[in-house]
């Protein structure tokens, strides 16, 4: 089924704006203002930013694929995953939260893990990082 929502998760607030769990919201702000220079197929479905806390998110998803009548097989979860290096990211369908709250906030009010996520790495990748000892 063709993707007709995209809906980015993070927590609500300017105090979580630049948090790691906002890499959703970013997203989706990134793509609503480069919504005709992206070479994505973003102009033919609907962008959204959760308005509730991360691990609070499932009920937001369910009414808004309720209030389109979607299916949510037709839903792109966007949000942070502290399992993928910064710069990186995965496209999946159908997996499990991997302990990811708010993921497993939006499986348990849909009933399914049917759904696509597009998971943003937000881990810093160790392997540059310098160290000293002391």
């Amino acid at each position: 089924m063709p993707i007709k929502l995209a809906i980015g998760l993070g927590n609500p607030g300017p105090r979580y704006r630049n948090t790691y769990h906002s890499a959703g919201h970013l997203a989706i702000d990134y793509w609503e203002s480069h919504r005709t220079d992206l070479p994505l197929p973003i102009t033919h479905y609907a962008l959204r930013k959760s308005n509730v806390f991360m691990n609070e998110s499932g009920p937001f998803v369910a009414a808004a694929l309720r209030k389109r009548r979607l299916k949510p097989e037709n839903l792109l979860l966007v949000h942070d995953d502290s399992d993928i290096a910064l710069g990186r990211f995965k496209l999946s369908f159908g997996r499990g939260a991997a302990g990811h709250r708010g993921v497993m906030s939006v499986i348990a009010s849909l009933g399914t893990m049917g759904f696509t996520r597009l998971r943003i790495g937000v881990r810093r990748n160790r392997s540059r990082e310098k160290y000293s000892i002391v």
